[in-house]
C-alpha cells in the first residue's frame, strides 16, 4: 500500500459463513463466461434438477449459495417477501450443514442404524426451524389473517407424527417453538450419549417421518395458500464435507427422493463429495438424478475473464471504504486499485523471514530436505 494512505483492511474476514447477509450483497461480484452466462445461468433456480455445487475452497461456494438465500433474496425485493415471491419465484432455505456439529452423532455404543435415524430427524428438525421463520415472514408480508394462519397450521399438524404438545399449537410462530423444543430435546441426548454411552429413545421419541419439512411442508404451502401456488422451495444445503459417510448417504437419499415443488442445491469442497449412494445401495446419476456443477472449472475456463472477476472483487471490497469510489467498468480499474496494496518483493518477504525468532516445524523440514537434496545433487540451480 502507499506510503501516505493508511486503510483498514476490507480483506480481513477471508470465510464466506463469517459475513452479515449485508455483507454478502454488498461484496457480491458476478462471474460471466465467454458466451455471456452468468453464475444464476448455472444454477437455473427455475429447474427443479437438484445440484451439487462442487469447488475448493475460497472459490465462492458459500458466498454464492447464500446470495440465493431468502434473507439476500429479499434484500435484493426491497425487504418485502412478496416481492421474492412475485419476482423471484422460489424461496432458497440455507441450512449450514457444519453448524449442524453432525460429527457428534457417531460411536458411543450406539448402531449406525440408531445415529442414522436420529441425523434424519435432527437435520429435519433443524431445517424446520429455519423454514418456519421464512414462513412466518411469508404470512406478514402477504398480509394474511390469522384464521388463515390457524388453517394452514392444522394442516401441518396433521402431516406431523401425533404428539400432545402439537394440541395447544395453533400459529406458526408457536410451531416453530414446538419443533425447537423437540430440537432442543435431541441435542440434550446427543451431548450425553458420550458420557452414558445410550440415547433413551423413550424420551428422545423421533416424532417427524423423513421428509416432513423437505416435502409435505412445502406441498401443503402451495396447495393450501393461492399466493404461494407456483413457487419452488430450493434448500440449499452447504458445507456437505463436514458431514460423515453415512450422513452424506442420508442427504443424497433426499436428492433422490425429491418431490415438487421441492429441490436441493447442496454446496461440497471437491474431496468432500466422497459418495453418490443412496440408502437402497443405488447410486445418483450425474446428468439425470442430479447436476454436478464444478465452480473452479467454470471459473478457470477463461484466464482473461478471471482476472475481471478478481479485480472487480476487489474493487467492490474497496468501495466499502469511506473515501473510495472505485468504477467497476473503468477500463483501467486495475490500474486505480494497484495504489491501495503493497508490492511485492522477494527481499523485503525473505528479510521479515529472517527476523523471525521462532521457527516452524514446516519451516525446518523443508530447509533438511532442502540440504539433503543439494547433497545428493538431486536439485539443479540451488547451492
Amino acid at each position: 500500500m502507499a506510503e501516505n494512505i493508511e486503510l483498514e483492511n476490507p480483506f480481513n474476514i477471508t470465510k464466506a459463513t463469517d459475513f452479515s447477509n449485508q455483507q454478502i450483497a454488498d461484496y457480491w461480484v458476478d462471474f460471466y463466461t465467454s458466451n455471456g452466462e452468468d453464475l444464476k445461468h448455472y444454477l437455473n433456480p427455475s429447474d427443479l434438477t437438484p445440484k451439487y455445487i462442487i469447488g475448493s475452497k475460497g472459490c465462492g461456494k458459500t458466498h454464492l449459495l447464500r446470495y440465493f438465500s431468502f434473507p439476500l433474496q429479499k434484500l435484493r425485493n426491497k425487504d418485502s417477501a412478496k416481492n421474492v415471491i412475485e419476482n423471484d419465484k422460489y424461496i432458497g432455505l440455507n441450512v449450514d450443514l457444519g453448524a449442524m456439529n453432525s460429527s457428534r452423532m457417531f460411536g458411543c455404543d450406539i448402531s449406525d442404524e440408531q445415529w442414522d435415524a436420529i441425523f434424519g430427524y435432527y437435520l429435519e428438525l433443524y431445517t424446520g426451524i429455519n423454514f418456519l421463520d421464512v414462513l412466518s415472514d411469508l404470512f406478514v408480508s402477504l398480509k394474511l389473517n390469522i384464521s388463515e394462519e390457524i388453517k394452514l397450521v392444522e394442516k401441518i399438524k396433521v402431516s406431523l407424527c401425533y404428539d400432545e404438545m402439537l394440541n395447544s399449537t395453533i400459529t406458526i410462530r408457536e410451531l416453530r417453538n414446538y419443533i425447537n423444543e423437540l430440537k432442543k430435546n435431541v441435542d440434550f441426548h446427543i451431548n450425553n450419549a458420550a458420557l452414558i454411552r445410550k440415547i433413551d429413545f423413550k424420551r428422545l421419541a423421533i416424532k417427524l417421518t423423513p421428509g416432513d419439512i423437505f416435502f409435505k411442508l412445502p406441498e401443503i404451502l402451495v396447495n393450501e395458500l393461492n399466493e404461494l401456488k407456483d413457487l419452488k422451495f430450493i434448500f440449499i444445503l452447504d458445507e456437505l464435507e463436514k458431514l460423515r459417510e453415512y450422513q452424506k448417504i442420508y442427504v443424497n437419499t433426499m436428492v433422490w427422493d425429491k418431490k415438487r415443488p421441492s429441490t436441493f442445491w447442496i454446496g461440497a469442497r471437491t474431496f468432500g463429495f466422497t459418495t453418490r449412494n443412496i440408502k437402497s445401495g443405488e447410486v445418483l446419476k450425474n446428468g439425470s438424478e442430479f447436476q454436478e456443477i464444478k465452480l473452479d472449472e467454470i471459473m478457470r475456463d477463461d484466464e482473461d475473464r478471471y482476472q475481471i472477476f478478481a479485480t472487480n472483487l476487489m474493487a467492490k471490497r474497496l468501495n466499502n471504504i469511506k473515501g473510495i469510489n472505485l468504477n467497476l467498468g473503468d477500463s483501467n480499474l486495475k490500474l486505480q486499485i494497484d495504489i491501495y496494496f503493497e508490492h511485492f518483493n522477494d527481499n523485503i518477504f525473505l528479510n521479515n523471514l529472517r527476523k523471525r525468532r521462532k521457527e516452524f516445524p514446516h519451516e525446518r523440514s523443508f530447509k533438511y530436505k532442502l540440504k539433503e537434496g543439494i547433497e545428493k545433487k538431486l536439485i539443479r540451480g540451488i547451492n
